[in-house]
């Protein structure tokens, strides 16, 4: 009887075996134009960024839009990331706790604010992120 058991144990799968396991992050880069760059579309998380600016000082910006946004003011509650950049430098981040988005992701940098767009041209934009 206890050989059945142990047996019947064995044959019914494991709690590690039935839980789903998510697809490993896929890196996603583009360059960046005046405008900026639209990253992803929908749902998902971002690992890492990594921004170069160009000849003018500013801000690098994660928004949670599946499109970059015009000049102006940005809605608060978007703005996911933000990170003064001087001329003719770069910054990285790997977050610690993923960056989750729901719309989108789009990078860029402004001239003026975290809260306010006002496109520059930089050199490239990167960010390493998981969609759902």
């Amino acid at each position: 009887m206890r050989n059945i058991i142990l047996l019947a144990l064995a044959l019914v799968a494991s709690p590690a075996a039935a839980q789903t396991t998510r697809p490993a992050p896929m890196p996603s880069q583009a360059s960046g134009s005046a405008s900026g760059v639209a990253v992803i579309a929908g749902v998902g998380q971002a690992n890492s960024v990594n921004i170069v600016n160009g000849g003018t000082a500013g801000f690098a910006v994660l928004y949670d839009s599946a499109t970059i946004p015009a000049d102006g003011a940005l809605t608060p509650s978007l703005i996911r990331w933000c990170m003064p950049i001087a001329i003719n430098q770069g910054i990285r981040d790997g977050f610690g706790t993923p960056l989750y988005f729901y719309n989108g992701l789009s990078a860029f940098v402004s001239s003026t604010s975290c809260t306010t767009k006002a496109a520059v041209a930089y050199g490239f934009a990167a960010a390493q992120v998981q969609g759902q």
